[in-house]
């Protein structure tokens, strides 16, 4: 999975709830992927990648 810092992305759950912001970090235990922080509107939200079912980049968050 290629994630870039700064992309708007839509995060959809294993419990199928959705969340859509612009990346801002990136954590990686070893090779892999351990969490993410995403700005969901000057609100950053962590999110803990052993929850997510899917990452889907967009082109603008503000109408999620």
């Amino acid at each position: 999975m290629d994630l870039e810092l700064g992309k708007h992305n839509r995060i959809i759950f294993l419990n199928g709830t959705k969340l859509a912001g612009e990346l801002t970090d990136i954590k990686r235990l070893g090779s892999e992927l351990y969490s993410l922080w995403i700005d969901i509107g000057r609100q950053p939200v962590y999110i803990s990648y052993c929850d997510v079912k899917e990452i889907v980049q967009i082109d603008n968050y503000e109408n999620e």
